[in-house]
């Protein structure tokens, strides 16, 4: 078996894009991408995070307006050539998160939503990736239905992002979570679920990001800004997905030969 998952590989130094060292799809946040002339044309696929966690628990407010984003996402997707989609400018449900802005789940989630059409109203070409946020199980599904209700049919787009997950990756109600909401149709990507949470969720996922590396590098005596140490964990969860898929292989292979007692 093949899973169809495509893992982004985090980064804090836009170059990586167009240095020639990437070895496949970079995730990078708008704001690292910041320069006067024109950016050069990307040699890998790569997809832009509007960085709403960081941003909000500094500013508690976005302050970069849906049009400077907008305007600045569209100039990366032109320049560089090779950007698969920008993320919302997000609220996201983390518990520092929302005690910094003083708003309540359902206030981020509808900002989240308004945010969505803004964007693809300001700048129709991108491709914007609607974000599903929440707290628990009903957050997350509440949010669903408040898509469904403003005529915006997930399971008919390519990507859809589920944030707020990441600290709790492993977690019961994060795996069947995305469980279920695989289980829809919606192909999901997973903002922040690095090697840990994919040996739960792989199945459940169309894509995920992480800058994991940066930490396992640091832990292991290595270069935390040095891109072929990130390289070296692009190649460890491409490892994990193979064992995944070798393993699922076997188990139906199980099926149809059964040992000892099954015979």
């Amino acid at each position: 078996m093949k899973y169809d998952f495509t893992f982004y590989l985090g980064t804090h130094q836009p170059n990586w894009l167009w240095n020639g060292g990437a070895l496949g799809p970079m995730f990078v946040a708008a704001h690292r991408m910041k320069r006067k002339s024109a950016f050069p044309a990307s040699t890998v696929p790569f997809a832009l995070d509007s960085g709403g966690y960081n941003h909000l628990l500094r500013e508690g407010v976005w302050t970069t307006s849906p049009r400077e984003y907008a305007e600045h996402a569209q100039r990366i997707m032109v320049e560089t050539g090779k950007m698969e989609w920008a993320a919302v400018q997000d609220w996201v449900c983390a518990p520092d998160v929302l005690a910094k802005t003083g708003k309540t789940v359902l206030e981020h989630q509808q900002l989240t939503l308004e945010n969505y059409f803004e964007l693809q109203h300001l700048a129709p070409r991108v491709k914007w990736v609607p974000m599903l946020q929440g707290s628990s199980r009903d957050d997350y599904l509440r949010h669903v239905e408040m898509h469904e209700e403003a005529g915006v049919v997930l399971e008919e787009l390519d990507t859809v992002g589920i944030g707020s997950v990441a600290p709790r990756q492993s977690d019961d109600m994060v795996v069947k979570l995305l469980e279920e909401l695989h289980g829809r149709g919606i192909n999901l990507h997973g903002f922040g679920i690095k090697l840990e949470g994919l040996r739960k969720n792989l199945p459940f996922l169309k894509s995920s990001d992480s800058m994991a590396w940066s930490w396992h590098a640091r832990k292991n005596g290595g270069d935390r800004n040095g891109q072929p140490d990130a390289e070296k964990y692009r190649k460890m969860v491409a490892d994990q997905v193979t064992k995944m898929e070798e393993y699922v292989a076997y188990e139906g292979i199980l099926e149809f030969f059964p040992t000892g007692d099954d015979a």
